[in-house]
């Protein structure tokens, strides 16, 4: 399925792109952690590829992110906010 959202989400007319990135947010919050390294890793690529166009869910991303820091899936985790810290932020 994070596949498949990822695809979407870099489609130029798809106009549901906010409402795909809630989606992603709610794998991520998963209680399965196969799952939320899916999301992270897609949520990574995400952040890596359509950067100017996440500048305002940055804030959110990270701070879901961060919310979990003692998770089993650190490394995927940490590569994932170090790429959506380089996304610039909203002046």
């Amino acid at each position: 399925m994070v596949v498949r959202i990822e695809k979407l989400l870099k489609v130029d007319g798809f106009k549901a792109k906010a409402t795909l990135l809630t989606v992603l947010g709610s794998v991520i919050g998963s209680e399965d952690w196969s799952v939320r390294k899916a999301a992270a890793e897609a949520l990574e690529k995400l952040a890596v590829v359509e950067r100017d166009l996440l500048l305002e869910f940055k804030s959110e991303g990270l701070k879901t992110s961060e919310a979990k820091k003692f998770d089993k899936v650190k490394v995927v985790r940490d590569q994932m906010i170090k790429a959506w810290k380089a996304i610039p932020d909203v002046l």
